[in-house]
């Protein structure tokens, strides 16, 4: 089979034409040469793995006209490799390239001439404040108040864990660990956006021995999984390892250790 890593595309369609014409997933030839895709082989393998979807879905998708269902791009994205880890990475190229595809799409609404509407403006309540109100009527004067909680926090049960504690059933670490001994190569990392509104961004922001070694920003959408890892084919440097979760003005922290000592971690 031929595996190629997720060009650095600027639109969606343009690493959809990239992933059939390289043949990603196909098996090679004798001489070495993978094969191309065409749309009605992908109709076909598609629905081997349960997913249906006909050709002229797929041609539309290759001319820019429609934008795939998630279901659809995760789809493609197990047909590329049998690696878990091969798969996710064009999993997350597919939905972030879908993204950008559809928030073009809102902006080219929006600016056209019949999207534009003179709506009231509403009142967007903060996701992570709960709001008391009481009416008071004394004497003809009514009263109103509103009493403000303090913040929710951004993320609940956030666990660490190693594979072997990772179900792949409901992509839950079965058992919360903040120890890990030397040689660790891959971390999973699971939790809660209860507190998070869809759609809305949220950073996780890691730190090792207190220096920040990687930032990354999503989406809280249907392309989040609820979990997410880390893998160092050379395996995790010892240290105590800080996840910071950031949603608006509200963080969350939770630390592990691996290993004793001290060292340099290279992020891949």
């Amino acid at each position: 089979m031929f595996y190629a890593e997720p060009i650095d595309a600027d639109s969606l369609r343009e690493l959809l034409h990239y992933y059939v014409q390289s043949g990603v997933g196909l098996p090679v030839s004798e001489k070495g040469v993978p094969g191309q895709w065409t749309d009605v082989g992908l109709e076909a393998a598609l629905a081997g793995i349960g997913i249906n979807v006909d050709k002229r879905s797929i041609q539309s998708w290759l001319s820019g006209a429609s934008v795939p269902k998630v279901e659809k791009l995760k789809g493609l994205a197990s047909l590329a490799s049998s690696d878990r880890f091969e798969r996710e990475r064009w999993t997350a190229a597919f939905i972030r390239l879908r993204r950008k595809a559809l928030d073009e799409r809102r902006r080219e609404q929006q600016a056209s001439p019949a999207a534009t509407t003179n709506q009231p403006a509403r009142l967007r309540w903060h996701p992570a404040l709960a709001v008391l109100a009481a009416v008071i009527s004394l004497a003809g004067v009514t009263y109103v108040i509103l009493q403000l909680l303090g913040p929710a926090p951004v993320a609940e049960n956030i666990r660490f864990c190693d594979e072997e504690h990772f179900s792949t059933d409901t992509k839950r670490c079965t058992q919360s660990m903040t120890e890990f001994p030397d040689g660790l190569k891959t971390l999973m990392i699971t939790f809660d956006l209860n507190n998070v509104a869809k759609g809305e961004t949220f950073t996780r922001n890691w730190y090792r021995n207190g220096r920040n070694i990687h930032t990354k920003t999503s989406f809280h959408d249907e392309a989040w999984p609820g979990y997410t890892y880390w893998h160092w084919p050379e395996g995790f440097d010892d240290g105590e390892y800080t996840l910071q979760i950031v949603s608006g003005d509200r963080t969350v922290t939770k630390t592990f250790q691996v290993g004793k000592g001290e060292g340099e971690l290279v992020y891949h």
